[in-house]
Formats: C-alpha cells, sequence, structure tokens
C-alpha cells in the first residue's frame, strides 16, 4: 500500500540561534519526509541561509508579516498528502514523522496533535515535563470548549483537510489565535482530530 507524503512546515521570523536544532532533529527522522518548508517572514538575521544548508529544506518568502500568514503560505506551498507543522525552536523524536503518517492510516483522521515537553529539563533525547504541558493544555481546552487543539509547535493534517478548512479561516491574529481558529474549523466540518502521545517534541 502506498504510504502518503509528509511535508514539515516551520515558520521563521529571526530565529537563528534555535532553528539549527529545530533542522538538525528533523534530519535525525526515521522516516524522511518529502519536504521541510521554511517559510521566512522577513527576518533580518541569518536565518535562511542557515536553513538551506538542511537536505529537504526549500525556503519561501512571506512578505505579510504574521505567524498566520506565514503557516497559510507553508500550507499552500506544500506538496505532501500530510502537513505538518512545527515551530522554529521545537526538536522532535526521531520517529516523531513516522507516528504521525501511521496516525493517518485511519481514514477517519483528519488531523493530529502530539505531546509537547520542556526543553530546558529535557537533555539529550528526554521529554520531561509533558504532565505540566498537558495540564496547561487541559485548562485550554476546558476554557474554549474545543480540543484536542491544535498547537502549533506540534500539530499534523491532510493536505485534503486544509484545503476544507482554508476558506473559513482567519488571517488577523487579533481576531482569534491560529491553533483555535484552525482547531475550530476542522471540528465545524465534523472531522476528526486526533490525539497521538508518542509524536513527542520539545521547546
Amino acid at each position: 500500500m502506498k504510504q502518503p507524503t509528509i511535508s514539515v512546515v516551520i515558520p521563521v521570523y529571526n530565529e537563528e540561534k534555535l532553528l539549527p536544532k529545530s533542522l538538525e532533529s528533523l534530519s535525525r527522522q526515521t522516516l524522511k519526509p518529502l519536504e521541510i518548508i521554511v517559510v521566512d517572514n522577513n527576518s533580518i538575521d541569518n536565518s535562511a541561509a542557515i536553513a538551506m544548508r538542511y537536505p529537504l529544506v526549500r525556503v519561501v518568502k512571506e512578505p505579510q508579516q504574521g505567524i498566520t500568514y506565514a503557516r497559510t503560505r507553508g500550507f499552500d506551498e506544500a506538496k505532501g498528502e500530510i502537513l505538518v507543522r512545527i515551530d522554529a525552536d521545537t526538536i522532535v523524536s526521531p520517529d516523531f514523522l513516522k507516528v504521525y503518517r501511521e496516525a493517518f492510516v485511519d481514514d477517519k483522521v483528519a488531523a493530529a496533535c502530539g505531546y509537547g515537553a520542556i526543553a530546558e529539563i529535557s537533555p539529550a533525547n528526554r521529554y520531561f515535563g509533558t504532565w505540566l504541558i498537558k495540564g496547561c493544555i487541559t485548562i485550554h481546552q476546558l476554557y474554549t470548549g474545543a480540543g484536542p487543539i491544535m498547537y502549533g509547535y506540534n500539530c499534523a493534517l491532510r493536505k485534503t483537510t486544509w484545503d476544507t478548512i482554508r476558506p473559513m479561516l482567519s488571517i488577523d491574529d487579533r481576531e482569534i489565535s491560529e491553533d483555535i481558529d484552525i482547531t475550530f474549523a476542522i471540528l465545524s466540518n465534523d472531522l476528526k482530530i486526533k490525539t497521538v502521545p508518542k509524536a513527542k517534541s520539545k521547546a
């Protein structure tokens, strides 16, 4: 059976100090992505130049300032069947992409989200502090009345899901956070978001 391809999208604004660790973690994946799209959102440092040193990375520019504009540009540009979204400071576990691809074997899964840890207390391949992050997420979900929430530091969705919800999304971060906006759009279409605990990341 043909396996779906994966594009990783990373919005970037002046992240030359943190981006290398994120890209290095992607370079160590047990499952290689089709591409890694780094969206340069008007960085004035060396973020774009650093990104281009890594294999599979394609840098695209988004002149309109804002995380939502950058995310949207990255998802629109992506060629993979599964779109994995992380932040420039996200460090992912070695089997991160493999775990996500396995989650989408179920045709009913339209989107998915993983677990986060705290980098400052997580040396090497450790992912400590997930209990604290999960507690904060639980409170946030109770407050918003929706979940699982598609936090940008660790989430994934089908390209077809993106095409479905894109017209519904707000571009202005001042109206609604991008995490909540994309979550509501997916759920309002009666599409399933799956929590994938083994998709581990830290930031």
